[in-house]
């Protein structure tokens, strides 16, 4: 291993990183389990999380939903959620049916289905994306 290369900020971060989504993938194994989702894909997580948890996910903010592999990702505080159980980092993270119409092409729910004329099936990210594929 390069030494230089080495960079105990930047794995203390991730680290923090990795132990928030496996409260979300606890939360959603849940979820899951109780029959309120059938695939994580479509799922809405909303994470209650402490200022510095919250300092940790702004670096991720755009790629929240990537990262924990579902359709919609809310951040809010952890004093807006005073009941339910905690995971070990002290956060409380609620999975539940994320709202609007599922994509045929990447499986997510959302509010804008058919919002472009000519992919009625798409979500707009997806119809985007096709629309600059075919014009090559």
């Amino acid at each position: 291993v390069d030494e230089d290369l080495l960079d105990d900020e930047l794995a203390a971060h991730y680290s923090e990183v990795l132990e928030i989504r496996r409260a979300a993938l606890a939360a959603l194994e849940q979820a899951k389990d109780a029959g309120e989702v059938q695939n994580p894909v479509e799922a809405r997580l909303d994470l209650y999380v402490t200022d510095e948890q919250r300092r940790v996910l702004e670096s991720l903010e755009q790629d929240l939903e990537t990262l924990l592999i579902v359709s919609k990702v809310e951040v809010h505080h952890i004093s807006d959620h005073d009941d339910g159980p905690a995971s070990p980092s002290g956060m409380r993270v609620v999975a539940s049916m994320a709202s609007g119409d599922k994509c045929d092409r990447c499986w997510k729910r959302t509010e804008t289905i058919g919002t472009v004329k000519e992919h009625p099936k798409l979500c707009r990210t997806c119809a985007e994306r096709v629309n600059r594929i075919l014009a090559g």
